[in-house]
């Protein structure tokens, strides 16, 4: 595994968690209600609350991946990490995933407080 990715293991933010594999499905459920909210949404030109939902459709995603290696996350820079360590060093996704989700992070950090 990488640096990162030990980091996050040693700091507690990311722990190995054996129920994530039968909660797959239940994570992957609720990224399509989330994105099936982003698009109603945003048909809606509700395009704040769509950018939200969107992202929250790539977390639920992000995660069930996660959990089907048995780790579960506890920050989303962390989850992050792991997609890249678990999957893209891995060679099962580009490089692009993982960049893409770090900036969907740094994004988030930024809009939350911004949401109160």
């Amino acid at each position: 595994m990488n640096q990162e990715f030990n980091q996050c293991l040693e700091s507690k933010k990311i722990i190995q968690f054996a129920r994530g594999k039968k909660l797959v499905e239940k994570e992957l459920s609720i990224a399509q209600s989330d994105l099936s909210d982003a698009k109603a949404g945003f048909e809606n030109q509700r395009s704040k609350w769509s950018t939200i939902q969107a992202y929250y459709a790539i977390f639920h995603t992000a995660r069930a991946l996660i959990y089907s290696r048995g780790y579960r996350e506890k920050s989303h820079y962390c989850l992050a990490v792991a997609l890249k360590a678990l999957f893209v060093d891995e060679g099962m996704f580009g490089e692009g995933l993982g960049l893409s989700i770090l900036r969907l992070t740094f994004l988030s950090a930024r809009i939350n407080p911004l949401l109160g």
